[in-house]
């Protein structure tokens, strides 16, 4: 039945793969009935499949499925968002894997951690009691200088240098000013301008990722266009040659 609703052959060996990624996953269960097999959708799947792309709970559900792999959940340990050039040498050596599939692996755990919204998301757990201390700090000063705005990193032992680099600075306008060693483009809207900075040198693997989040991005961005601004547009068209 399941093989059927997803258009796959009865002798398809595709459709048990998907089986076992979504469970890998934690967003089925199994059970068998009889002679067949059942597939429940988890509660995990449903809350990333119905709830909204800005709710807490459907963020800590796509975490909590990206950890649900023992693999994943190792890296996760083990490096975090930054996967150093000698994991695939530690995970052949150390953990059991094989030359031919740790690089693939990897990849999918990039992407994977990527889609999960978690890059970015260690660092701000890491640092979260530093930044409630800074608030006090920051709105006194702030009381006292108007004229201009800084986001400070939280220091966390490093020095000076270190922390600019982990976090530019930001204009009143919103937007980061471009730090060294970094390129920046500006693209002009009629609803605003669209800035994206990157490296001015990335490796093959950081390109990569950077391809898979651009079309992440770029799926959540056409969620924001607006059929009203078209039929404005249209109308005002339609005005124009009515006053002709």
């Amino acid at each position: 039945m399941l093989r059927e609703k997803w258009a796959y052959s009865p002798t398809s060996s595709s459709a048990s793969k998907v089986v076992a990624a979504l469970k890998y996953f934690g967003l089925i269960e199994l059970s068998q009935v009889a002679e067949s097999e059942m597939v429940k959708v988890t509660d995990r799947a449903y809350r990333i499949l119905v709830d909204t792309e800005e709710s807490e709970e459907r963020k800590q559900a796509l975490r909590d499925a990206f950890l649900s792999p023992k693999a994943y959940k190792m890296c996760w340990d083990h490096w975090g968002v930054d996967v150093p050039q000698s994991a695939r040498s530690t995970l052949i050596f150390n953990e059991g894997f094989i030359d031919s599939t740790v690089d693939g692996f990897l990849g999918n755990y990039k992407k994977s951690m990527l889609f999960a919204g978690l890059h970015g998301y260690e660092v701000a757990e890491k640092h979260v009691e530093e930044d409630r201390q800074d608030v006090s700090s920051a709105e006194k000063s702030a009381s006292t200088n108007m004229k201009q705005l800084q986001l400070t990193h939280p220091s966390s032992g490093l020095d000076d240098q270190h922390a600019r680099q982990q976090k530019p600075m930001v204009t009143p306008s919103g937007v980061a000013q471009k730090g060294v060693g970094m390129r920046q483009e500006v693209f002009a809207l009629a609803e605003g301008d669209v800035t994206i900075q990157w490296p001015e040198t990335l490796s093959p693997d950081s390109f990569q990722d950077f391809e898979d989040w651009l079309a992440i991005l770029k799926r959540k961005i056409k969620r924001s266009v607006s059929d009203q601004v078209v039929v404005k547009s249209q109308g005002s068209d339609q005005d124009g040659d009515d006053l002709l």
